[in-house]
C-alpha cells in the first residue's frame, strides 16, 4: 500500500447526494403486529409476529416492546432482525431480549412503526 504519502490515491469527493423524497409517496400498507412472551431463568424474549396485510410493501417497519400501550421502548432491549422489508402477504418473527429486572410491569405492548405503515399498538400474550 505504501507510506503515507499515497493517502490521494483513496481521497474520495462526493459530487451529489441521493434524492430519497418518493419514499414519502409510499402508499400506506396494512401490517399486523403480534407477540408472545417466553420468560427464561435471567431474562425474557418476545417473539414479535409481523404480517404484511397489505399488496403494498412495508418499508422499513420497526417493532418495540413498551411497558404501556402509547410508553416509552423497555430499555435495555436488543433485537434480532428489526428494522425489516416486507413484501405482500409476508411474514416475519423479530425477537426481543431483555432482563426481567427491566420488565416491572404486569403487561407488556407492542408497536409497529414504519415508512409506509401507520403505527400500530396491541398487548402481548
Amino acid at each position: 500500500m505504501g507510506g503515507p504519502n499515497n493517502e490521494s490515491a483513496f481521497a474520495l469527493t462526493q459530487k451529489s447526494w441521493a434524492d430519497f423524497t418518493a419514499l414519502n409517496s409510499l402508499p400506506n400498507a396494512d401490517g399486523h403486529v403480534s407477540g408472545k412472551l417466553n420468560p427464561h431463568a435471567e431474562d425474557a424474549a418476545v417473539d414479535i409476529q409481523v404480517t404484511s396485510k397489505s399488496d403494498q410493501i412495508l418499508f422499513l417497519i420497526r417493532a418495540e416492546v413498551t411497558r404501556s400501550r402509547d410508553g416509552e421502548e423497555l430499555l435495555p432491549i436488543t433485537y434480532k432482525n428489526n428494522y425489516r422489508t416486507l413484501f405482500a402477504g409476508e411474514s416475519r418473527v423479530i425477537r426481543a431480549r431483555f432482563s426481567k429486572a427491566a420488565w416491572a410491569g404486569p403487561k407488556l405492548y407492542l408497536q409497529l412503526k414504519g415508512y409506509s405503515v401507520k403505527k400500530q399498538t396491541a398487548a402481548i400474550e
